[in-house]
């Protein structure tokens, strides 16, 4: 197993890095006291260093790191196929292992999160219920909003799509409200990531909701990334969101690792600190099982403490993890993980 990190950036210590680092020696630590042999060479890549020779890596089972796009390709290259390269962090990296054959895209990427939307929203309908779709009008379908659009109407999912921009103000509220159902559940999809936009729909969605309609707002961890958006609101909309991340902190493992990891660094995980310790586990574990010939099992599948796995070969050879996590916002102001 090897570790390729960006550790020093600019002369500065990375300490998202260091985060991650650490998550994966407390891995290495409690796979070691099960009693899995574990051999881990860690490497700084920052600034575009690659100091690991071809023989190094046709050594390492699994090669994590490193972060970036470019610096994944470079690895490929100078590793010339002859180990797994597991892109960390980057959602976005998915496109890579579309292409390349050696690669394993380990965050869930957002089409597998649009993927799930859809369908948990389909698997919540009943008769009395109706499905809105909301666009922004004239913005460009690409991207995020061609993915959703198309997601929606190929699920055959029965819906009604309003679209409108955000300088229609209020007066959108109407249309909102009238092309809802006073008998059922409204179940809103936004297919949209632009951030203006997304605060604005949520805003109104939310003073709709306050006229006696039933509604449920379903997204992917894009909405949850913006602090603007008042959270009062996304639990009155009951939000169902399907994501690549969430730490379920009721778990008793999240908590025998929150013990653990602060009694040895004397300091709180960050996200990344999770994500290192769970990609350190499950690679491990799926070497330790299955050795060389992992890939011929057709169950690539595992739960961590903040992301689970899910591996999907791609058509050109590379993988890509398809576990999503479903997160609830109730209206009591608690947040449950529901898969």
């Amino acid at each position: 197993m090897a570790l390729l990190l960006p550790f020093n950036n600019a002369k500065k210590t990375d300490i998202q890095m260091m985060d991650f680092y650490s998550g994966a020696l407390l891995a290495a630590k409690d796979l070691g006291e099960q009693g899995d042999e574990l051999d881990i060479n860690v490497y700084d890549v920052a600034g575009g260093a690659m100091p690991v020779t071809e023989e190094r890596f046709s050594e390492s089972d699994f090669v994590i790191g490193p972060v970036s796009n470019n610096d994944i390709v470079r690895t490929v290259n100078a590793s010339k196929g002859k180990s797994w390269i597991v892109s960390p962090l980057d959602p976005k990296a998915e496109a890579l292992a579309d292409t390349i054959p050696c690669i394993i895209q380990a965050p869930a990427p957002t089409k597998a999160q649009i993927k799930d939307m859809v369908r948990w929203a389909m698997s919540d309908m009943r008769a009395e219920d109706k499905a809105i779709l909301i666009t922004q009008k004239g913005a460009s379908v690409s991207g995020y909003y061609a993915d959703v659009l198309n997601e929606v109407r190929n699920s055959g999912l029965n819906h009604t799509e309003l679209s409108f921009n955000i300088l229609e103000g209020r007066q959108v509220m109407g249309r909102i409200s009238g092309n809802m159902t006073d008998n059922g559940t409204n179940r809103v999809i936004i297919a949209s990531d632009s951030k203006a936009f997304l605060i604005e729909v949520v805003r109104l969605l939310y003073l709709v909701s306050s006229q006696k309609k039933d509604i449920v707002l379903y997204s992917t961890s894009k909405l949850r990334t913006f602090e603007e958006i008042d959270v009062e609101q996304l639990h009155s909309l009951n939000l169902h969101a399907s994501v690549s991340y969430f730490v379920n902190y009721d778990s008793k493992d999240v908590q025998d690792f929150l013990m653990k990891y602060r009694a040895i660094f004397n300091t709180e995980p960050s996200r990344t600190a999770f994500q290192g310790y769970d990609l350190l586990r499950f690679f491990t574990t799926l070497n330790s099982e299955y050795g060389k010939g992992w890939e011929r099992d057709n169950n690539l599948k595992g739960t961590g403490l903040q992301s689970d796995f899910r591996l999907v070969k791609t058509k050109r050879g590379g993988y890509v993890n398809n576990a999503v996590r479903r997160v609830v916002y109730n209206t009591d102001y608690s947040v449950t993980l529901v898969r």
